[in-house]
């Protein structure tokens, strides 16, 4: 018995170890991301500053969401807002790190406060990085809201 409680109690050490290095590995580069991530969440909206059907395209690339009709549909709705004003406001709403054997994994959620000639606009953004990949996982758009 006295051997089966060493053993476990090295196996136990070993892995308190394991964490607690694996959480100092992750947040080297943390506040690199940090302000990365909110830069992009900034760079993203003004990249949207018509709703137009060339700007949308443009954001969802080789993957638009939905049908033909549906995305005419999505777009006639958000041209509505009319042309950027100004980016009121930028703020991280989640933000959570995974350590695994591939690397560290982050993932942000911010919500930015736009304001559009004929609304105001809250976007919810959703971001994960991966190495020195960061990927838009997806957005919604809250008109009204500022």
């Amino acid at each position: 018995m006295k051997k089966f409680l060493i053993w476990f109690g090295g196996i136990a050490i070993v892995l308190v170890l394991l964490f607690a290095f694996s959480m100092v590995y992750a947040s080297f580069g943390k506040t690199k991301w940090d302000n990365f991530s909110e830069n992009h969440a900034r760079v993203i909206v003004n990249s949207l500053s018509e709703m137009s059907e060339e700007q949308f395209n443009k954001y969802w690339g080789d993957n638009p969401p939905g049908s033909p009709e549906q995305r005419e549909k999505m777009i006639k709705w958000a041209s509505g807002f009319g042309v950027l004003k100004t980016i009121d406001k930028v703020e991280r709403v989640n933000y959570m790190q995974k350590v695994a054997f591939s690397g560290i994994h982050r993932f942000y959620i911010y919500d930015v406060y736009a304001t559009y000639s004929n609304s105001p606009i809250r976007f919810r953004l959703w971001f994960q990085v991966h190495g020195k990949d960061l990927n838009v996982k997806n957005m919604t758009l809250n008109p009204g809201t500022s």
